[in-house]
């Protein structure tokens, strides 16, 4: 007898709803279930970190918390970049603490768990239902796909936790969940990933919107109370917000295209992927019988939310007691998964017209609103179960029409297979097996979904036993399990040695420090193996990179050096009268191109060449271009010259028409000549376009690679490269070969150039990097080969003149050493401004000017300079604002320099410029976080 009082009080306290240890017992039990689950990495010396996981975040986890970083783009303000975490308080904590990494992710799923779990039981009172929420939304394909997306996983992890505050505040107007929600806020923004944090927002705007409505405590004050608890949040948040807002108006994000807006969504063609996730191609056996030939891949548009829990989705929308929120969760999910669609549903398209929505691309991230929905809707329908309000007609009912569901789907993989087949055979797949005992990938969801069945039907007869339960959590596990364990987190898990630096990153790092100059990696983050030279890693090894890796690259720097969002750089600048790289103080620079790809049986640059000749008459725009070109190349018994090109403007010019003469020099000076013709060796690129193809005067030649493009209609089309093959009359060692443009209206662009040898089945990819003058090859690494800049100019430098020119005039000087008068730019004697009241015109500097760099942090920049007569500083950092400059203790004005960088005007004699970062944005956001703490307890000591 006693002992059963003591079973009934332990049962009644430590599972009760405002129980701290239930709490506990929840976290403990969630914290459990993922060791296990991550066990094979977590216990193998190894990171999970796929992806972008190692490149990405783990250098803004373990690099040091600052302002402004010197590391990456020649400058960067590194805090302002909310996917750095900066002030997200689990990072900034973990961060601390010595091999973290792995406890930070993992705190992502214990977190989304748990507070989906809350949420639930909140809503339920039922502990069954709510561990289904919690495994679902935690497990969900969304999660498990985006593992190494971390500032994703911990954006989405907080989004229960503000549904579980805005629900307590509908039956109870209490500071203590006003705090809580508007902390729960603050975390979903400062966990780094705006995108996710804008749809988590969303999600609770439309939840206190719609069920607000009916608050018990009365509609008008809820909705007060709600917007206080967003705004608490915001508010808290506001020293990661502005600075953010601040960078993003100055980045390549500034402006998304309606296009860009609409990439990784997922295409309706491939629907099937819901229920049979790896049909379109797996990551891990079982289901690798084929590679993934699927639009855009499988991280971003997987929103795999389980079979079982799609049945107990709809027990849960149809029976759940709260009609209201069974409603909101219903038409909420279904709207999201329209989303997630992208341009083939209205929803889609029309959210491009919403303000902050259309900043973000990827719309298959609205899986993550999708899980939420669907994981939450299932607890509803287990706590249905429970409460005997599902009767055994609505489940067989529910049953049969998802087995409906289910044959419909299978029928269409049969109806559509020659679609498929056509679709798989564009990457080289011949046969796609439909049948369920041919294809792991269909029959595995199959199996789950019978046995589903089963334990379902079991569950709803046998509803108060343990066993039934454990066995419906056991079934969702192995369901979920289905897709997440075979996903790329388990190979893709970086070795913990990964964040030791390479011997040729310390020497590398070593060099460039003592002559404050930088590193550039051509490829960027995703590259092949390179010793650490990518960014954004170099950040743990203070190696300064003239690249990074951030979808807020600044727009002046992509501009400037043709440097992508992920650090690629898609133009390298050959000749000496192209200064970008001089400007940015780029010592060496590891070439990847020569890291070779195989396409039609050749080895090619993966650089393109973009070499351009001839005029365009179809683009005005298009300057004229020089109508001869030369190309020197290493020595190489050649047999054929094999030619990627693609024509514009060239519509109306005829098959067979000659476009490029093409003269081969051999060793011994012999000339020999060939001829580029239309319809043979190349064609027009939009030449498949329905606007283009009824008008084209010559054939299409053979096709080398599509990409999508976008005509002047809003038209998205296929645009071709074309390979062409010159057959050389002997085999000879070619010196040069020179390219003349025979004068027609249009215009090719040469994108790759390879020597091939018949006999002896090889080929060289040709790159002019190594055949330039102005790079001097240094060593040949594993990921390419790297070249010292033979015109690097250095960190800072005195000139005396300075011109004033619009933006785009010093952007094409910069890039062509030619000045809008014809004149030449040399960056060592001129500065080019773009304030007028900078304009200096001084006397030539004396050999006993100088300029030294005395100090170089995160934050600030010392210099010591010497100056006969007036003369003109320039750093070789990028212009930002927040930065301030003095003069021997006086302030001083910086002008933007040269299009990205800083500049001040100096008077005679010998001075000390310092500058330094330190951002009204940030000072504004600070000051408004700070009171906001003091509110939150305020609040607090109101409630106590």
């Amino acid at each position: 007898m006693e002992f059963e009082s003591i079973k009934n009080l332990l049962r009644e306290n430590l599972f009760s709803q405002n129980s701290i240890a239930h709490k506990a017992v929840v976290l403990v039990g969630f914290t459990l279930f993922y060791i296990f689950f991550f066990s094979s990495v977590l216990f193998s010396k190894r990171f999970l970190a796929p992806g972008d996981g190692l490149v990405y975040f783990m250098p803004a986890f373990y690099s040091i918390k600052t302002l402004w970083t010197d590391l990456l783009f020649g400058g960067y303000p590194i805090a302002a970049d909310p996917q750095n975490m900066t002030w997200y308080p689990p990072a900034l904590i973990l961060s601390l603490i010595p091999n973290t990494w792995n406890l930070f992710v993992l705190t992502a799923y214990i977190l989304a768990g748990s507070f989906s779990y809350f949420y639930v039981y909140v809503m339920t009172r039922s502990k069954l239902g709510a561990a289904v929420t919690g495994i679902t939304y935690s497990m969900s394909g969304f999660m498990m796909a985006h593992l190494g997306h971390a500032a994703m996983i911990h954006a989405a992890a907080w989004i229960p936790l503000i549904l579980v505050s805005l629900e307590k505040l509908r039956h109870q107007l209490c500071g203590k969940w006003l705090v809580i929600g508007g902390f729960a806020t603050a975390c979903c923004l400062l966990g780094g990933h705006p995108q996710i944090s804008v749809y988590g927002l969303g999600t609770g705007f439309f939840y206190a919107l719609f069920l607000g409505w009916s608050a018990p405590v009365g509609r008008w004050r809820y909705y007060r109370w709600s917007l206080g608890c967003t705004t608490l949040g915001i508010s808290l948040c506001a020293l990661q917000i502005i600075p953010t807002i601040e960078l993003s108006r100055l980045s390549l994000r500034a402006d998304l295209s309606f296009d860009a807006f609409l990439h990784y969504s997922l295409p309706a063609w491939q629907f099937l992927q819901l229920v049979f996730p790896y049909f379109f191609g797996g990551v891990l056996p079982p289901y690798t019988i084929y590679p993934q030939w699927g639009d855009w891949g499988l991280t971003e548009t997987t929103g795999y939310v389980g079979t079982i829990t799609i049945l107990l989705t709809v027990l849960g929308a149809l029976t759940y007691q709260n009609r209201s929120a069974a409603k909101f969760w219903f038409w909420f999910g279904l709207i999201t998964l329209l989303a997630a669609f992208g341009k083939d549903f209205l929803v889609g398209q029309a959210l491009y017209f919403v303000p902050i929505y259309n900043k973000f691309r990827a719309q298959g991230r609205h899986f993550v609103e999708v899980a939420l929905a669907v994981s939450i809707l299932a607890g509803m329908g287990v706590s249905s179960i429970q409460s005997k309000a599902v009767s055994k007609r609505l489940v067989l009912k529910t049953i049969l029409i998802s087995i409906g569901f289910m044959l419909v789907g299978l029928y269409s993989m049969s109806t559509m297979h020659s679609y498929f087949l056509a679709k798989a055979g564009e990457v080289g797949i011949d046969q796609v097996p439909i049948l369920p005992w041919r294809n792991p990938t269909v029959g595995i969801p199959l199996v789950i979904f019978i046995v589903g069945i089963l334990v379902l039907l079991t569950f709803h007869r046998y509803t108060t036993s343990r066993t039934s339960g454990l066995l419906l959590l056991a079934l969702i596990f192995i369901d979920l399990s289905s897709f997440g364990w075979f996903y790329e987190w388990r190979t893709n898990a970086p070795a913990v040695d990964r964040l030791t630096p390479s011997t040729v990153v310390e020497r590398y790092r070593d060099i460039l420090q003592d002559g404050h100059e930088r590193f550039l990696t051509s490829d960027g983050a995703f590259t092949v193996e390179s010793d650490g030279l990518v960014p954004n890693l170099t950040l743990l090894w203070d190696l300064p990179n003239a690249s990074g890796y951030s979808p807020l690259t600044m727009t002046r720097i992509n501009q400037m050096i043709h440097v992508d969002q992920g650090g690629s750089v898609s133009s390298l600048p050959i000749s000496s009268n192209q200064h970008e790289l001089d400007l940015m103080a780029v010592k060496y620079l590891l070439n990847q191109s020569s890291s070779m790809s195989v396409r039609n049986g050749l080895a090619w640059s993966k650089t393109d060449l973009n070499l351009q000749l001839g005029t365009g008459v179809c683009a005005p725009s298009q300057r004229d271009i020089s109508p001869a070109l030369d190309i020197p190349v290493s020595s190489y018994k050649a047999t054929t010259i094999a030619i990627v090109s693609q024509l514009s403007c060239s519509v109306e010019i005829p098959n067979n028409a000659e476009l490029l003469e093409v003269q081969v020099v051999d060793t011994d000076g012999a000339i020999e000549t060939h001829s580029l013709l239309t319809g043979r060796d190349t064609s027009e690129f939009a030449y498949d376009c329905p606007d283009v193809q009824p008008f084209m005067q010559h054939q299409r030649a053979t096709v080398f690679k599509s990409t999508p493009t976008t005509r002047p209609n809003g038209e998205v089309c296929q645009a071709h490269a074309y390979v062409g093959k010159i057959q050389l009359n002997r085999p000879q060692e070619i010196r040069r070969i020179e390219f003349d443009w025979e004068g027609l209206p249009a215009v090719i662009n040469i994108g790759h150039v390879s020597l091939t040898n018949a006999s002896e089945a090889t080929s060289l990819p040709i790159t002019l990097l190594g055949t330039s003058p102005k790079w001097k090859k240094m060593e040949a690494l594993e990921g390419g080969i790297v070249y010292e800049n033979q015109d690097v100019l250095p960190r800072a430098w005195l000139v005396p003149e300075t011109l004033a020119l619009q933006p785009g005039e010093i952007l094409t000087a910069i890039h062509t050493s030619q000045l809008p008068d014809g004149k030449i730019f040399d960056p060592k004697v001129m500065a080019l401004v773009e304030d007028s009241t900078a304009t200096l015109q001084s006397s030539a500097l004396e050999p006993t000017d100088y300029t030294n760099v005395l100090n170089i942090t995160e934050t600030q920049v010392e210099l010591e300079t010497q100056t006969t007569a007036p003369a003109f500083l320039v750093l070789s950092d990028i212009f930002y604002p927040g930065w301030k400059a003095t003069i021997d203790g006086q302030v001083t004005r910086i002008f933007q320099t040269n299009y990205i960088q800083r500049g001040v005007n100096l008077p005679p004699g010998k001075h000390i410029v310092r500058f330094e970062f330190y951002p009204l944005s940030f000072r504004i956001g600070l000051g408004i976080t700070v009171a906001s703490c003091f509110a939150c307890m305020y609040v607090l000591s109101r409630r106590a």
